[in-house]
């Protein structure tokens, strides 16, 4: 990565999203414009994506970039204080670099629900969210043998999981380099994990 595109990616912050008109009417927009984020079963109108955002199931975060919405992050079907299913779509189409910026969002979201785990549920249609999700630290942990039809096609599916301490070492990883391994956290006395993002380099919510 060269210092133009270095500077790029520290640029990128994530909040989570406030919900108008307005918001609901762009991001329609842009998720049109992006075929991996439908399938052949769940209709493709802009009710029913606006049902989807004002779930209170579900949680969202937008990316900004230089006062620009270049992404959203979403956790579907919530279970506080066990996982959730969560999906990432950049509008400009760039994911490498913006690892950590991923992985401290994703963490603010799984404190905020103190969520054990998180899953992504990735068809074979689109390898370069599985290529993200392993850089992430996820781990394959199973196929869905043609759990996706898309465009008229079956495609096989494969699940990833990642744990709240794995996460833990993820942040460590990225934040200091990939020769630091973090010792994974112990649980509480309540059986929950502490995320200390105060540790990771850099401000809350931007890098």
């Amino acid at each position: 990565m060269n210092s133009s595109e270095k500077q790029k990616a520290t640029d990128l912050m994530f909040r989570p999203l406030v919900l108008t008109n307005e918001k609901i009417e762009s991001l329609w927009a842009d998720f049109n414009k992006f075929w991996q984020v439908f399938d052949d079963v769940i209709p493709k109108t802009q009710e029913v994506f606006r049902n989807m955002l004002m779930s209170p199931y579900n949680a969202f975060y937008e990316f900004i970039e230089n006062d620009r919405v270049v992404g959203l992050a979403s956790g579907m079907g919530i279970r506080p204080g066990v996982d959730s299913v969560i999906h990432t779509a950049m509008f400009d189409r760039r994911l490498r670099g913006r690892e950590l910026v991923f992985l401290m969002c994703l963490g603010d979201f799984m404190v905020r629900y103190k969520l054990r785990r998180v899953t992504a549920f990735l068809p074979d249609d689109n390898p370069m969210a599985q290529k993200l999700a392993r850089r992430l630290g996820f781990v394959l942990e199973g196929t869905m043998r043609a759990g996706m039809k898309r465009r008229g096609q079956f495609w096989d599916t494969q699940m990833y999981g990642l744990l709240i301490e794995e996460l833990h070492g993820s942040l460590k990883a990225f934040a200091t380099g990939p020769a630091t391994v973090a010792a994974r956290p112990k649980p509480d006395a309540n059986g929950q994990y502490a995320l200390p993002l105060e540790s990771v380099n850099g401000e809350p919510g931007r890098v």
